[in-house]
């Protein structure tokens, strides 16, 4: 769990840029955190 905790904490301290107000999309990110769900 080491290393997924690492990842993560790396994630957040580089933070998403995406924003419901901004027109910015990561696809990256979405993949990775909002549709994690649906890759099981």
């Amino acid at each position: 769990m080491h290393d997924l905790i690492l990842e993560i904490a790396d994630d957040l301290a580089q933070g998403c840029l995406m924003s419901e107000y901004d027109p910015y999309h990561d696809e990256g990110w979405v993949l990775k955190y909002v549709k994690a769900h649906a890759c099981k």
